[in-house]
């Protein structure tokens, strides 16, 4: 029976790692069970010797000679070399190299010779001496496997190394991977949920209880999520439709207004009183001005109207449609819209426009209804009578306009917040209080790829910027 089949229904992850955890433990203790009946075997058959193996051979050798005050070379060992050498120090037999021979007559001159040479010792008898040379370390028995296999010391790190590493990966790959056979479905789940796929099913036969309750979870908010969106969508849907009535309820008024002003305008023209003709004369200019002042803001109204609606009609909120706008033709607009809205607030209008052929990719009534609001804050916020003043020039491939009142100035908050969301002032700049302010009007321009500026001019009356990027005629 594997360990997968070990699971039940009420498996929890703490029961899976305990059960896993204990397997581990298992391999760890067999696998090192078996490194040690692996190291008494070969102590035991003599694979290997101890670390001082051969200096303990040197030593029984000494003493051997001592008491026999004696040497025969056939009482040494195949593994340890030996020099034997009379009183003068001549050599007399040896089973040693030329190099060996060379560090053994230093050895005896006290000079120190590196461990990594091999290691010496001396026994003097009968008027002669006798140096040794032996190895200190576990060895192989075998001078094949000495001189072909890694060190004893190292072959055991590494097998033990082994002992505790394969367990290890093995521990780490299957709790990993049990682990992650039910993460995986939640995981593509979640991810299709999060790209809007509300539709998909959240798995719920997992074998981990606490990954089972968390896709259980999981399918209860997707389903509640679900349900509320699409209660908005439908909300949404309705409050579309309510507004595009009202729109069309708001639009028919205005057009039988604007038609009856445009009647009463021709009326005007014809009207004969019995007044001086001077007196005539200034009615009917006041009255042909009243009625272009209401057919002027009802065309405003209508604009809105007509761009509230376009944007209610565009279902995938996608920007309205920019096309080019001969710079020109809208100055035009704007120079008539700033003369009627200066008289009606009683001020004086300044205008000065530089002739040019360049256009703006934009969209109309929005830089339109833009600049016209800037002109209407001119004419509210400024103290009348006042002169609004507006300069047009062309440099650099861009347009400015350039308005300025001279009954108001901004002030410090205004200069930094006036084009923030909520953020307007009162006349005398002592309250804040909450309203649109420049924000939308900064924004529209912004959207056509233009900057709003505010600033105060050298005389203290308040500035505004509006710069928006022009193409050549072709």
């Amino acid at each position: 029976m594997g360990i997968k089949n070990l699971y039940s229904k009420k498996n929890t992850l703490r029961k899976i790692l305990s059960i896993y955890s204990l397997v581990f433990i298992g391999i760890i203790c067999f696998l090192f069970l078996l490194l040690v009946i692996g190291f008494h075997y070969g102590v035991r058959h003599d694979l290997y010797t101890f670390a001082n193996h051969e200096e303990k051979q040197v030593e029984i050798l000494k003493e051997k000679i001592i008491s026999s005050q004696n040497f025969n070379s056939t009482w040494v060992p195949d593994n340890i070399g030996y020099i034997q050498l009379n009183n003068e120090n001549e050599v007399i037999n040896s089973n040693m190299n030329i190099e060996d021979q060379e560090n053994a007559l230093d050895y005896l001159d006290g000079k120190q010779i590196p461990f990594s040479k091999g290691y010496f010792s001396k026994v003097v008898y009968n008027n002669r001496v006798c140096v040794f040379k032996y190895r200190i370390g576990v060895l192989y028995s075998s001078d094949w496997a000495n001189a072909h296999l890694p060190r004893v010391e190292s072959l055991f790190i590494f097998i033990i190394a082994l002992t505790l590493l394969i367990p290890t990966m093995w521990f780490a790959k299957s709790v990993t991977r049990h682990i992650y056979k039910d993460v995986l479905p939640l995981q593509k789940a979640l991810v299709s949920i999060g790209n809007g796929d509300l539709n998909i099913p959240v798995p719920s036969s997992l074998s981990i209880s606490e990954f089972r309750e968390l896709g259980n979870l999981m399918d209860h908010m997707r389903v509640d999520l679900k349900v509320t969106l699409e209660e908005l969508w439908n909300s949404e849907h309705k409050i579309r439709e309510q507004t595009t009535q009202m729109l069309h309820d708001y639009r028919s008024p205005l057009t039988v207004a604007r038609a009856n002003a445009e009647f009463m305008k021709e009326d005007l023209s014809q009207l004969t009183l019995f007044l001086s003709d001077k007196d005539k004369e200034k009615m009917n200019e006041n009255l042909l001005k009243y009625t272009e002042s209401i057919i002027f803001n009802l065309n405003r109204l209508e604009e809105v109207a007509d761009r509230l609606q376009l944007q209610l009609s565009n279902e995938n909120n996608e920007q309205l449609v920019k096309e080019p706008l001969p710079l020109d033709s809208l100055n035009l607009k704007i120079n008539q819209e700033g003369h009627i809205l200066s008289e009606q607030y009683g001020n004086e209008w300044k205008s000065q426009f530089q002739d040019t052929d360049d256009y703006t990719i934009t969209e109309e009534s929005a830089i339109h209804q833009a600049l016209t609001n800037i002109i209407i804050n001119a004419c509210e916020h400024g103290h009348s009578p006042q002169s609004i003043h507006l300069t047009f020039i062309v440099s650099n491939g861009k347009a400015e306009y350039k308005i300025t009142n001279s009954g108001s100035h901004f002030s410090d908050a205004a200069l930094v917040h006036a084009t923030d969301k909520g953020f307007s002032e009162k006349k005398n700049y002592t309250q804040t209080i909450k309203g649109v302010g420049l924000y939308f009007t900064a924004r529209v321009i912004r959207e056509n790829g233009g900057e709003l500026y505010l600033s105060n001019t050298p005389e203290g009356y308040a500035c505004v910027q509006v710069i928006i990027p022009v193409v050549k005629k072709s």
